[in-house]
C-alpha cells in the first residue's frame, strides 16, 4: 500500500517540447481555421447573393423598359388611328379625344414607375443593377439582419435582467 493520502494530488508529467507544440500547433488551426471559414461563408454568401439578386432584377428591369415601348407605341398608334377615322378634323374634338389618350398613357407610366420600378431609361440603356450594386445589397441584408437579431437579443436581455416582459392581455 502506498503512504499517500487520499486528498494528494500527483505532479502532472511534464509535456515533451513535441506535444507542446503540436497542442499550440492545433490550437492556433483551430481558431484561424472557424474565422476562415466563417469570412469565407460570408463572403460567398454576399457573391452569389449579387449574381443572383443582379440575374433576377435585370430581367425584370429589361422587361418594364420593353412594356413602356409597348405603352408609347399603343398611344402613338390609337392617336394616329383616331385622326386617320376622322372625316374632318375638328379641333375640340381632336383635342379632348388626344387628351384622353395622353391621360392614358401618363397613369400607365405613372404605374410602371410606381409599382414596377421603372427608372425612365429605353430599353438597352446601362442597367441600373449592376453586379457592385447587387453586391452592395447583399451586404446591406447581411448587416440589417445581424443588427436587427443584436438588437433584438439586447431587448430581450434588457427586459429579463429589469424583469419588463410584456404582459399578455386578459381575455373579458
Amino acid at each position: 500500500m502506498s503512504m499517500r493520502s487520499k486528498y494528494e494530488v500527483e505532479e502532472p508529467v511534464p509535456r515533451s517540447k513535441c506535444v507542446t507544440c503540436l497542442c499550440v500547433s492545433w490550437k492556433v488551426f483551430s481558431c484561424v481555421f472557424s474565422h476562415v471559414t466563417l469570412i469565407a461563408v460570408v463572403v460567398a454568401y454576399c457573391v452569389f447573393g449579387a449574381v443572383l439578386f443582379e440575374k433576377l432584377e435585370s430581367e425584370h428591369e429589361e422587361k418594364v423598359r420593353n412594356g413602356t415601348v409597348d405603352i408609347r407605341k399603343n398611344t402613338t398608334f390609337m392617336i394616329w388611328n383616331q385622326t386617320d377615322k376622322m372625316m374632318y378634323l375638328k379641333q375640340e374634338v381632336w383635342i379632348n379625344e388626344t387628351i384622353r389618350h395622353l391621360m392614358d398613357f401618363e397613369t400607365q407610366l405613372l404605374k410602371a414607375m410606381k409599382d414596377d420600378g421603372w427608372d425612365g431609361y429605353p430599353p438597352g440603356s446601362k442597367p441600373q443593377w449592376t453586379f457592385s450594386g447587387s453586391l452592395f445589397y447583399s451586404i446591406i441584408v447581411i448587416t440589417t439582419i445581424v443588427s436587427l437579431a443584436s438588437f433584438s437579443i439586447f431587448n430581450l436581455k434588457f427586459r429579463l435582467n429589469h424583469k419588463e416582459l410584456p404582459q399578455r392581455k386578459k381575455k373579458s
